[in-house]
């Protein structure tokens, strides 16, 4: 939302984030609902620590790309869908 800061937005593409936002919204609840579903068969099928060290491995990766010559560049941050659309109707022009 950083990069709308100080930009007009016209009612077009108000509308059109506004949509974006609402799908997201939509989507939310099924990625959780699997998101559960794959965590229940993974501990079911004893795969647990399995998932714990991939996962750490993945955050090890991170971690030494970012210490790499500009792999720290900064980036946006995620925003949550609930901040996005009170960024959306404020201060922005209605033009």
């Amino acid at each position: 939302m950083a990069a709308l800061e100080g930009h007009r937005l016209s009612g077009h593409h108000r509308q059109m984030i506004n949509y974006s936002l609402e799908h997201l919204r939509f989507l939310e609840k099924p990625i959780l609902e699997l998101d559960e579903q794959i965590g229940a068969k993974i501990e079911a099928l004893g795969y647990t620590a399995a998932v714990e060290v991939a996962t750490d491995r993945t955050r090890d990766e991170r971690k030494r790309r970012s210490q790499r010559v500009g792999g720290g560049r900064p980036r946006h941050g995620p925003i949550c869908v609930r901040e996005a659309f009170e960024f959306v109707g404020r201060g922005v022009s209605r033009q």
